[in-house]
């Protein structure tokens, strides 16, 4: 991992995240601006912490899927824009997976919790939506198609019914979202 103290022009490396070189195989970043600000990675190991602008990290592992598993491949992160204390990750049991799950922290990354899903992934989930405009309203996909919904900010969980082939990406979906729910989003 590098970054730049002005602007692009230089760049510097900053400390490796772990003894392995997949700890530094980054898949998600997340960002906690103000006065407690944090930077946040996904890596398959789980969640890298840094509260120095990335001079030290402080790793927490999410449970492995079974017990010979090498990883909890995580992936996907965000952070609830009204609450920079609770942020979601996806993960699973390994590349891209055959189940994955949905954790969630309410206390910037100390602990983590899996939401309860109402059916099991069918692989590591990879991406998430949301909308600062509607925060509890969350939209999360797996790599193979099934899309998760809550609109109670993650206290539960709807997939929907239609399935995708494949999801590579998450964006804009919690506006579709807002309008199909009659919600007004200014």
């Amino acid at each position: 991992m590098f970054k730049s103290l002005d602007g692009g022009d230089s760049w510097v490396h900053l400390p490796e995240l772990g003894p392995d070189p997949f700890y530094g195989d980054i898949h998600g970043m997340a960002l906690r601006s103000g006065s407690d600000g944090a930077f946040f990675t996904s890596t398959p190991y789980g969640v890298s912490i840094s509260t120095d602008e990335g001079e030290s990290w402080d790793l927490h592992e999410l449970p492995k899927y079974n017990a010979d598993d090498k990883w909890s491949y995580c992936r996907g992160m965000f952070i609830k824009a009204d609450d920079p204390n609770t942020m979601f990750v996806g993960n699973g049991d390994t590349i891209p997976g055959e189940t994955g799950a949905i954790h969630r922290t309410h206390d910037g990354g100390n602990t983590w919790e899996a939401v309860t899903l109402p059916v099991r992934p069918n692989s590591v989930v990879y991406w998430f939506a949301n909308n600062k405009a509607i925060p509890d309203v969350i939209v999360a996909g797996t790599l193979y198609g099934y899309v998760y919904t809550s609109e109670d900010g993650g206290d539960s969980w709807k997939k929907l019914r239609k399935e995708f082939g494949e999801i590579r990406s998450m964006t804009g979906l919690t506006n579709f979202w807002a309008l199909r729910s009659r919600r007004v989003v200014k």
